[in-house]
């Protein structure tokens, strides 16, 4: 089951959070000068969803990805996690697995990515009852595509959660500077 949710957040969490990610500089004149943001630390990381059987993929030049991880390995990374439980709290999160920001840059043309699964600390997606939620911090021409076909535009302030046992894939996108979501996989 695929559920997806609009307006997730109220609009007053919602800017709260993307102003972690953007800048009142990036054309977002309802954000705040007085948060005085500083830049967000974002890490480069050489692929995406790796699959050992597809080498070919990991060596192309579009397949890589800057990441910031939130949570992981049962302990918190950073220290803008806090500014993130509202999310964690609408969505009801009994133990979190893994959080992460996911930024793909813009390309020329919508590239998609691997059809994975989420394994975080070595769960078995197809025996451990786990739910992963991807929300979208932009809105532009990307999207997250399941096996079946389903496509999720990227719409900011729009989540989308189901089950880690459908594989799914992200994307680049054409029209804005970068992608951002937020991958959270939990109980």
């Amino acid at each position: 089951m695929i559920k997806i949710i609009d307006n997730f957040l109220d609009s007053e969490e919602f800017i709260k959070i993307e102003y972690i990610f953007f800048k009142q500089s990036e054309n977002r004149p309802y954000l705040s000068e007085e948060l005085n943001q500083k830049d967000f630390p974002w890490y480069f990381r050489n692929s995406t969803s790796y699959n050992p059987r597809h080498k070919n993929h990991v060596d192309t030049i579009t397949n890589y990805q800057f990441v910031h991880t939130f949570f992981a390995e049962h302990m918190c990374l950073s220290p803008y996690y806090n500014n993130l439980v509202p999310i964690f709290d609408k969505l009801g999160v009994k133990a979190l697995l893994r959080c992460k920001a996911n930024m793909q840059m813009r390309t020329e043309e919508i590239v998609e990515r691997e059809l994975h699964q989420d394994q975080p600390n070595g769960c078995d997606p197809n025996k451990d009852p786990y739910n992963i939620a991807v929300y979208y911090l932009n809105t532009n021409d990307g999207y997250t595509r399941f096996e079946d076909g389903t496509k999720v535009q990227s719409v900011a302030n729009r989540i989308v959660i189901f089950s880690p046992k459908l594989k799914h894939s992200s994307t680049t996108c054409t029209d804005q500077k970068r992608r951002i979501v937020l991958n959270v996989n939990y109980y």
